[in-house]
């Protein structure tokens, strides 16, 4: 049974309210170091994110199950875009330097297994059979 390649349009959505918590939570201890009643206002900026995130949380798996190279790179840039604000230069180009490392892993994987641009298959381990095969006679 052939299944329906999936998008990353639920996964940008998670990833874009992971996003708007961390920075509401990075703005707020980033003001006066403490996170309190002061810093509700902030916390409106997540709104627009909750609904869609929710909406779509359960095809995420799916969706990075099916993941093919030009997804990884728009995933890279999504999170990069999203995240860039909160995290200090160090470990934000760590953070991009992963991302990338990935990218390029599945590049080589598409690459070497003749999937160019296509989903990653993970082949089912073969169980070895403990019964030995006939050798044919001849």
């Amino acid at each position: 049974m052939k299944t329906t390649p999936q998008n990353i349009k639920d996964t940008k959505e998670v990833i874009s309210l992971l996003a708007a918590v961390t920075t509401v939570l990075f703005d707020a201890k980033r003001d006066d170091d403490v996170i309190d009643l002061a810093d509700l206002p902030k916390a409106f900026a997540i709104i627009p994110t909750i609904s869609p995130a929710f909406d779509g949380i359960s095809n995420v798996l799916a969706e990075l199950k099916d993941l093919n190279t030009k997804e990884i790179d728009e995933l890279t840039t999504h999170v990069q875009d999203k995240f860039e604000a909160v995290i200090d230069a160090d470990v934000f180009e760590t953070l991009s330097d992963v991302l990338l490392i990935a990218a390029a892993g599945k590049r080589i994987y598409d690459r070497h297994t003749n999937q160019a641009d296509a989903t990653v298959v993970v082949p089912t381990p073969v169980k070895p059979s403990l019964t030995p095969t006939p050798t044919p006679t001849k």
